[in-house]
């Protein structure tokens, strides 16, 4: 327990500084990013189809919620910082969610005062379990009904984060998104900054609603996960503040018009990096570089049978291209590096077959060595574990010698200098 003078100590501090303590203390790096501050920092994204990262978002509200429960000064000034994220998995966490928003909005006396004005981050983890509530019932799931309410309660947010699971059971997608959607445009576009939709996204937004949810939120900075069937962006509404894309030649930027050559690119003047996974679609992909390629300088690709057309779009299309990074899910891939346009860095993503396969690596590492375009000044390896050496995927030039680092911890990344007259460079995925 905290002796008086230390307690009266605590009082004196500014309620600002107390804020920035709380908000320092639950800190979960990217959580509230909506930006990718470096090309080869981890997205919240990942090409292999990593779910979105509930875990960390549970982690923030453990300590968020543990902070505000010390005592009662604590909790005046924390519990505003508990609803910076809020989290959404079923029926009963949104009602108590949308009861909680509810009553702060009455008592607070003035918008800016209430707990949904704080919040800049929302995330929908749900489930669609039965048939029964599809078509033809006109009933909405529990973990559905809520939703809207609690919208409109979130003024400024910034963030939204759907991944909805459709259970086996259920043959056709339904659709529960009109009145959700009309109250995330309606009440928060103008902040909005972040799209993240992992999965089945239909069931909130539908396909011709794409262009009046696109044109609502004009400071859109980044739609990540590439789930949302929005059409080809040659049709999307202007937006000047898009620096990211992941998806094209997935949903979200498909277009089955692929060599229509009338379609113009949108403005999106600010748009610099883009993320692909070449096993949907190859053709959607190198339409998207058509249209867009010569802005990019950061590409993120997943490597895929049948993808040397749109590596060779790659070469052609994008001029000013500097980072690329292409994800190995098997040592297979690893023969596309040969058609790999020039760069100045290439990052190398290892999926769990590489990983966990010895021989794997060992086929890669020799494949990499001979592959990797002259131009590559660095290359980093991200997703190395324990047991991948770092001198497995050394340039060139630089190979293991003995005495050398192994491999930092899993799930670290590591880079070495290309350069056969460079001194040997460290670098830890996000580091520059």
């Amino acid at each position: 327990m905290l002796s008086s003078s230390a307690a009266n100590s605590q009082s004196r501090l500014p309620p600002e500084i107390w804020t920035e303590i709380f908000s320092l203390a639950s800190n979960v790096p990217g959580l509230m990013d909506t930006d990718i501050p470096d090309p080869f920092s981890e997205p919240n994204y990942a090409p292999s189809g990593q779910c979105i990262d509930v875990k960390s978002v549970k982690t923030f509200l453990r300590t968020s919620l543990a902070m505000a429960l010390v005592c009662k000064h604590w909790h005046s000034i924390a519990l505003p910082n508990l609803y910076r994220c809020v989290l959404v998995q079923d029926g009963r966490s949104g009602e108590s969610l949308c009861r909680a928003l509810r009553a702060s909005k009455s008592q607070a006396g003035h918008p800016s005062r209430a707990l949904g004005s704080r919040t800049r981050h929302l995330v929908l983890d749900l489930q669609v379990q039965s048939e029964l509530m599809t078509f033809g019932s006109g009933l909405m799931p529990w973990d559905f009904k809520n939703l809207p309410e609690i919208v409109a309660c979130l003024p400024n947010l910034q963030i939204l984060s759907a991944s909805i699971n459709i259970s086996a059971y259920v043959s056709r997608t339904p659709y529960y998104g009109a009145e959700f959607a009309r109250a995330l445009t309606g009440t928060c576009g103008a902040s909005f900054r972040k799209l993240h939709l992992d999965q089945n996204s239909i069931v909130l937004f539908a396909p011709q609603d794409g262009h009046a949810i696109l044109s609502a939120m004009p400071q859109l900075r980044m739609i990540v996960g590439g789930d949302a069937s929005f059409g080809c962006p040659s049709s999307w509404p202007e937006l000047p503040h898009l620096s990211s894309l992941s998806g094209p030649g997935n949903q979200c930027g498909t277009c089955q018009d692929v060599v229509a050559a009338h379609h113009t690119p949108t403005a999106f003047p600010s748009l610099r990096t883009a993320t692909f996974r070449l096993r949907y679609s190859t053709d959607t992909g190198a339409h998207f570089l058509a249209l867009y390629g010569p802005q990019l300088t950061s590409v993120h690709v997943e490597l895929w049978k049948g993808c040397a057309r749109f590596l060779d779009a790659l070469r052609t299309r994008c001029p000013r291209l500097e980072d690329l990074r292409v994800t190995l899910d098997s040592e297979d891939d690893a023969a596309y590096l040969r058609f790999l346009p020039p760069v100045r860095r290439l990052g190398l993503a290892l999926g769990h077959r590489v990983l966990h396969s010895a021989e794997a690596q060992e086929k890669l590492s020799r494949t990499v060595h001979a592959a990797i375009p002259s131009s590559v000044e660095e290359v980093r390896v991200f997703g190395c574990g324990e047991g991948v050496r770092l001198d497995t995927f050394r340039g060139r030039e630089l190979i293991g010698q003995p005495g050398d680092a192994k491999a930092p911890p899993a799930a670290c990344g590591v880079g070495v200098s290309a350069k056969p007259d460079a001194p040997l460079v460290m670098l830890c995925a996000g580091q520059s």
